[in-house]
C-alpha cells in the first residue's frame, strides 16, 4: 500500500456518525476508519490496559461492506451491518502488546 492512502486523495464522509473521536475518509469505494483510544491487547499477565478494545459503530453508512482490515497488520475485522437502518459496527481489536500509536486505521472496500 501506498505511503499516505488513507489521507491523499481522501474526503471526509460528513453524513455518517462516529463514536468519540473516531472520523471516517472516503476514496471512491474504499474509506479509512481512523479509530482513536484503543487499549492494548495480549496475555493478561503483562496486559492491564483493555480499555476502549470493542465494538464501534458507524451511523448513516449505507454501502454494502466487503471487506474491513487494520491497515497497520492486515488483520480482518468481525463486522455486522444493517443496511437499512444505515448502521456499521466494526469489532476493534486492540493494539498487539509491544505497540501502540494514536489512531489504528480500519481499511473497508465497499461496493
Amino acid at each position: 500500500m501506498p505511503p499516505g492512502e488513507s489521507v491523499y486523495d481522501t474526503k471526509t464522509v460528513s453524513e455518517v456518525k462516529c463514536q468519540g473521536r473516531d472520523v471516517l475518509l472516503q476514496n471512491g469505494n474504499t474509506f479509512y476508519y481512523f479509530v482513536f483510544g484503543l487499549g492494548i491487547h495480549g496475555n493478561a499477565n503483562v496486559t492491564v490496559n483493555i480499555a476502549g478494545i470493542g465494538s464501534r459503530a458507524v451511523d448513516g453508512f449505507s454501502r454494502k461492506i466487503v471487506s474491513a482490515r487494520w491497515m497497520d497488520n492486515g488483520e480482518e475485522i468481525q463486522i455486522s451491518q444493517n443496511l437499512e437502518a444505515g448502521m456499521a459496527t466494526f469489532r476493534c481489536t486492540g493494539y498487539p502488546f509491544g505497540s501502540h500509536t494514536v489512531v489504528r486505521v480500519i481499511k473497508i472496500e465497499t461496493v
